[in-house]
């Protein structure tokens, strides 16, 4: 909360009580326990699908709560689909199986119907992965910070939670522990 009154001045009183500061490291590879939080369909700007949708969903990671002395709960991942993209639809088969709909053949896939979904729901697991540092292959002075990805989901009920909600970093392997 900050108050703000125009008497000429450019000062500001700020009351950071209750205030955490934000971490925008990337959180350690392994996997975690997500909830499907918020969406945001975009259309493709440039390149080959240049029209196409690209839908991006927001997780907010639920367990661990730790890793090591990293507070890793509550921080937000997004992952990008392209429902129109054959090449990609793998990813998005991916998520909706761990959603628990049945992707044997044909169906409609509607972010407005999974953001209904009770949050029990909306609940999978992501095997998460660190991308290093980048440069920008078409712009050599744009670099990109290390990143989180998303490399694979698995239903909730896959979730091994450690007694605690404290964890440790992965190999990449089921287990959240080394």
């Amino acid at each position: 909360m900050s108050d703000f009154s125009d008497n000429g001045s450019t000062g500001f009183r700020v009351d950071f009580t209750n205030v955490e500061t934000k971490n925008f490291d990337p959180v350690p590879t392994g996997k975690y326990l997500l909830a499907v939080t918020d969406y945001e369909v975009k259309e493709i700007q440039s390149g080959e699908n240049k029209g196409q949708p690209n839908v991006q969903f927001e997780f907010t990671i639920q367990q661990p709560e730790m890793i090591g002395q990293m507070k890793v709960a509550e921080r937000k991942l997004w992952n990008s689909f392209f429902p129109t993209n054959p090449k990609t639809l793998w990813n998005l088969k991916g998520f909706m199986e761990a959603l628990g709909d049945d992707v044997s053949g044909a169906l409609n896939f509607n972010p407005d119907e999974i953001m209904q979904r009770d949050y029990e729901s909306r609940l999978i697991v992501a095997k998460v992965k660190i991308q290093p540092a980048r440069k920008d292959p078409n712009d050599p002075t744009k670099e990109y910070d290390a990143r989180n990805q998303i490399g694979q989901f698995y239903p909730a009920s896959t979730w091994k939670g450690v007694p605690g909600g404290t964890a440790v970093a992965s190999s990449g392997s089921d287990s959240l522990l080394p």
